[in-house]
């Protein structure tokens, strides 16, 4: 038998509606990702789910409470799980980066990271570091058979699954990033690298859930 994460982004908040940088800005979920939350919940709280842990970034662990609540469960908390740290670029939009930071909106834009010195932004790789090293963690306490949901933000999800499929994040840009309150599954695997995808960018319209 195999361990199971869901990895499970956010609901919506004012800042995605205005595709607005969120990173680590404590915004919290408008009224629409409060619904997203609550409508994912009702399928996720059918899944076999033994721990939940999340960002402690009010967006994300109020979308986990969505299910601890459904389950009786506690929401437990972990500083590497919030979103990437995006510098002087939080609370902008791509149009206000660019005019601000040409060349660094380039980079971003081509390459996926800016001049961190310049920016303040944190790269790919560091996020994807510290997540998956999270993931692994709490994967490591429970056993075969059990499944964990694990609640974070779009580019942390989109890093540690990546980094969680032992590719760097820096170089590598096969999927794109998890939709408000969609979710990823992957399964433990005694073959290289230890993980596998089984399910990407689920929803609650998703009729089967693997």
């Amino acid at each position: 038998m195999s361990k199971t994460l869901i990895i499970w982004r956010h609901g919506q908040t004012d800042y995605n509606l205005g595709r607005r940088v969120q990173g680590q800005v404590d915004i919290p979920l408008n009224e629409r990702g409060r619904a997203q939350a609550e409508a994912a919940a009702s399928v996720l709280a059918g899944l076999p789910i033994s721990r939940i842990v999340a960002s402690p970034l009010g967006r994300a662990r109020e979308t986990a409470e969505t299910v601890a609540r459904r389950l009786g469960m506690a929401v437990e908390l972990d500083e590497r799980l919030k979103e990437r740290n995006f510098g002087s670029w939080e609370g902008l939009t791509a149009e206000e980066i660019q005019a601000g930071w040409p060349e660094d909106f380039t980079s971003w834009r081509d390459w996926g990271d800016p001049n961190p010195e310049r920016t303040g932004v944190e790269l790919r790789r560091e996020v994807g570091e510290r997540v998956a090293e999270s993931w692994r963690e709490h994967a490591g306490r429970i056993v075969d058979g059990e499944t964990m949901l694990l609640v974070s933000h779009g580019s942390a999800c989109t890093q540690g699954v990546t980094a969680m499929l032992g590719i760097d994040p820096s170089d590598w840009f096969g999927i794109h990033g998890l939709d408000n309150c969609h979710w990823a599954v992957l399964q433990s695997s005694n073959r290289k690298p230890g993980w596998r995808i089984m399910g990407y960018n689920l929803g609650a319209e998703d009729t089967a859930i693997r």
